[in-house]
């Protein structure tokens, strides 16, 4: 929507939990460039795990290759960016906690 470019996807799968320790998401990840991943970073630690598809995630300066199946539990107060590395639908759990 309005001309802008979105990498990825994420619902909410804890949305109506109390006090929640953690969030819990399903993201789905777009086609994109390499050289147009989008960069965040947030408080605390992050863990993926891909249920389908394959993606590059960066941390920092290094390049993790993902399929399905593959988990990385990461520091998420480093800038990170995703990037799907595959023509197929790539979905993943994304677990965040500060």
């Amino acid at each position: 929507m309005g001309g802008v470019d979105v990498a990825y996807h994420f619902e909410s799968l804890d949305f109506l939990a109390n006090q929640r320790k953690f969030n819990a998401f399903l993201a789905d990840f777009e086609a994109g460039r390499s050289d147009k991943v989008k960069f965040h970073q947030h408080t605390g630690v992050e863990f993926l795990h891909l249920l389908r598809g394959k993606m590059e995630l960066t941390i920092g300066s290094d390049i993790y290759s993902l399929a399905a199946g593959d988990s990385i539990y990461f520091d998420s107060t480093v800038k990170h960016g995703y990037r799907r590395a595959s023509s197929q639908l790539t979905t993943a759990v994304v677990v965040t906690a500060a």
